[in-house]
């Protein structure tokens, strides 16, 4: 009977305040998700425990990849233990991405933090210790946006699984180009010494679950979690709404 309520009432608004998917704008008429239509989240294309990932760095394996670490968390040997992405770099969650960073909709953090919480929840290497640290947008990138995404996603995860968030830890040096702007090479090399724990932050013996919006290289999320291991952090893991 509750649920009838609420669907009659959601039909009552969707009459006058139609609402649109997040993700390609048709209307959410006659669905009970409250950003996506039913075609995006079928499409969704997420990650699950069993999938053939990365251990470390949640790159997708081919069928000829060994099981473990992909080549270039082999040959590079990241700083952090383990990323966990809600899902692939394709599709509706490309378009939720893109839509958040580049069409400036700082409300896509919320079905993105929701994917990500989702994603995260029951982590067994999470524990009482683990505080949320986002990863540090530049200050042009912010001007803008008018926002910070990564900070977006950490109050979402927060907030939804109760974590404690440490905005402010970690900050970035100079101002870098995007890093989809650059080549491979340069986005492997790019992030060295751009990123700084700011001053007067230590992490003694905590477990840091850095928060960005997505993975490609994972040399900026190296770069960060080498600073936090340095300022003290016992271990370093990942979380990003997509793996490109």
């Amino acid at each position: 009977m509750r649920d009838a309520i609420r669907d009659l009432g959601r039909g009552a608004l969707d009459l006058f305040w139609p609402r649109e998917c997040y993700a390609c704008a048709s209307t959410l008429g006659g669905t009970r998700d409250p950003w996506l239509c039913l075609q995006c989240r079928a499409a969704l294309p997420l990650f699950l425990d069993g999938d053939s990932l990365c251990h470390r760095c949640a790159r997708p394996l081919g069928p000829a990849t060994t099981a473990g670490a992909c080549p270039d968390c082999r040959q590079v040997h990241p700083r952090f233990e383990e990323v966990r992405a809600a899902g692939a770099y394709r599709g509706p969650l490309r378009r939720l991405v893109t839509g958040f960073k580049y069409a400036r909709r700082p409300s896509c953090a919320w079905p993105l933090g929701e994917l990500m919480a989702e994603r995260i929840r029951g982590w067994a290497t999470l524990h009482d210790g683990v505080v949320l640290v986002p990863f540090p947008t530049t200050d042009a990138a912010r001007r803008r946006r008018g926002f910070d995404p990564p900070a977006l996603l950490a109050e979402e995860i927060a907030r939804r699984l109760r974590i404690p968030l440490a905005p402010g830890v970690l900050r970035r040096i100079g101002d870098p180009p995007p890093q989809a702007s650059l080549s491979r090479t340069g986005r492997l090399d790019g992030p060295r010494g751009s990123v700084a724990v700011a001053e007067g932050e230590t992490l003694p013996g905590r477990t840091v679950l850095l928060v960005d919006d997505v993975l490609t290289t994972g040399a900026s999320a190296s770069e960060a979690a080498r600073c936090l291991l340095e300022a003290g952090a016992e271990r370093v893991m990942v979380t990003v709404a997509a793996r490109a």
